[in-house]
């Protein structure tokens, strides 16, 4: 699947200590893949919940999804009362748009389809067709009324907010762990990390391993960062 940008990925590292128990999931998830580890005195399984949080978020956010709220609205349903996920996203963006004074603008999905790097269908593009898609792309041109629906100054604005989605889905999975009374852990997904506590295995703080992008087979590690009660995100452009 195409994309503007992709996440380097991240190696996780762990030994092994009597007494706790390492609980770990991977797999696929939001067309990345995701690695959870959550350490404990006893064997847990949070899969069910893992896969929960996915779930709402790509029923709120995916524009990979055409029942979605976020593809329904980007096909021009203005019945659709969005849920908190959608509303916490948007808000966010409002204000990491106005801290960049602009440079973030989730409403540049039209021009993200036209050069091919969304779900919608690709177009030949030129500097005339940039500025006559420019007209639809504009977070000034947008806003949710208090009955949680969406209002768009031109039905051919186009919500993509894959640029913080992944951020915000490492935040309601550490919001899981949180409320589970986990202490330590770590999440990756596709790149974003958080890290709560530390590797109580090694007593020592956890260890997330950059990949080296300039590196086109194979992987090779660029660096390696300590982590605790801290969150990363690791891109390159393509």
């Amino acid at each position: 699947m195409k994309r503007w940008i992709f996440l380097v990925g991240a190696f996780l590292f762990f030994s092994c200590n009597h007494g706790i128990v390492r609980n770990q999931t991977r797999g696929e998830a939001l067309g990345t893949t995701f690695n959870i580890i959550y350490l404990a005195e006893d064997e847990l399984d949070f899969q069910k919940e893992i896969d929960s949080v996915f779930a709402a978020v790509n029923r709120s956010l995916s524009t990979y999804i055409p029942d979605s709220d976020i593809s329904k609205i980007n096909q021009g349903d203005s019945l659709v009362v969005v849920d908190k996920m959608f509303r916490e996203v948007f808000e966010l963006s409002r204000k990491v748009h106005k801290e960049t004074n602009g440079f973030f603008d989730p409403t540049v999905g039209t021009l993200v389809n036209a050069w091919g790097f969304g779900p919608g269908n690709q177009i030949s593009m030129d500097s005339l067709s940039v500025d006559s898609l420019l007209n639809y792309v504009g977070f000034d041109k947008v806003s949710i009324t208090p009955e949680h629906r969406i209002v768009k100054d031109n039905p051919n604005i186009y919500f993509d907010f894959n640029a913080i989605a992944k951020g915000y889905a490492i935040d309601r999975l550490a919001l899981m762990l949180n409320n589970k009374g986990i202490e330590n852990y770590l999440v990756e997904v596709g790149g974003e990390v958080v890290a709560k506590g530390i590797n109580v295995e090694k007593e020592k703080p956890w260890v997330v391993g950059i990949d080296d992008p300039q590196v086109e087979t194979g992987r090779k590690l660029k660096l390696l960062i300590n982590m605790s009660d801290r969150a990363l995100a690791s891109s390159r452009k393509l």
